[in-house]
């Protein structure tokens, strides 16, 4: 309702995160008593609404990100996994990303989680290519960590190879390091 209420332009950027679609309440559903029938009402309210900021959102250079769940759809045909509010968001958005992780692939360091390794996948993009997958190590304590991302891209390119006993090998055969020596290794080579 701000954007749509102001016209003056804003010189920053602006976000607007909206945490789970999947718990937005409806006024309807909030004042009705337990039992009362509400179907669709969400998908209606995200409809309408998606139509009116749509172009507000685009005038004002605003990133909407919409954070959603997905829930196992009970249909025998079509798509297994279905996300809440309708159709609206799917149609109306420019960019939606799969965000996949799952509890075998949470990192343990002397028996506590420290991370999880994480699978996006661009599954709508009209502003680039789309069906791409990016496997990064999401950090409890400090969030994506480009020094694991660049280990990791070093592997997938052919540059470090795997060298045996917890080692791997840069691609000039000589130089051994272990997992830890590699945050060194790049922070004093790439200042």
């Amino acid at each position: 309702t701000v954007l749509l209420r102001t016209e003056e332009k804003v010189t920053g950027p602006i976000v607007i995160v909206v945490d789970s679609i999947a718990r937005l309440l409806p006024e309807v559903e909030l004042e009705g008593d337990y039992g009362d029938s509400h179907m669709g009402v969400t998908a209606r309210l995200l409809s309408e609404g998606m139509r009116k900021l749509s172009n507000v959102v685009a005038r004002h250079k605003v990133v909407l990100l919409l954070i959603n769940q997905l829930y196992h759809s009970m249909e025998r045909y079509g798509e297994e996994y279905k996300s809440f509010g309708g159709r609206a968001i799917p149609i109306q958005s420019t960019l939606r990303i799969r965000v996949n992780s799952r509890k075998s692939d949470v990192v343990m360091e002397n028996k506590n989680p420290i991370g999880v390794k994480v699978e996006a996948y661009v599954f709508k993009n009209k502003i680039g290519v789309p069906f791409r997958t990016a496997k990064y190590f999401f950090n409890y304590v400090t969030g994506i960590d480009p020094l694991e991302d660049l280990f990791q891209a070093g592997f997938s390119l052919g540059l470090l190879k795997i060298a045996g006993g917890g080692f791997f090998k840069l691609s000039d055969g000589k130089t051994r390091l272990n997992h830890d020596q590699w945050e060194d290794f790049v922070q004093t080579r790439f200042k």
